[in-house]
């Protein structure tokens, strides 16, 4: 079992990033959402931790897109998400993740 504060190797990164890539490759255009949405993200997970309202490859890929698409605030990405329901529903979520 992993500890709670391990770290990933860029290379295991690197490996699921083309690995993603390489599923996708037929495909002209790739919006972030949709490489996301095929983004294995289990070998990133650690230890099981806190019940918590979504699961966390949702909240890890929501991390991932929130940077990727230069989203500074969590109150843009909350409204982002609203406008646009079906990649929120790529990344993993049935409801728009807020902090309340």
């Amino acid at each position: 079992m992993r500890s709670s504060n391990q770290t990933i190797s860029r290379k295991t990164i690197e490996l699921e990033i083309y690995k993603t890539f390489e599923t996708l490759k037929n495909k002209r255009i790739i919006k972030i959402a949709d490489f996301l949405k095929a983004f294995d993200t289990t070998s990133f997970q650690g230890r099981e931790y806190r019940k918590i309202k979504f699961s966390h490859e949702s909240l890890f890929k929501l991390v991932l897109f929130q940077k990727l698409k230069g989203i500074r605030f969590h109150t843009k990405l909350t409204k982002y998400l609203r406008q646009n329901p079906s990649e929120k529903f790529k990344l993993g979520f049935t409801q728009t993740p807020d902090r309340t």
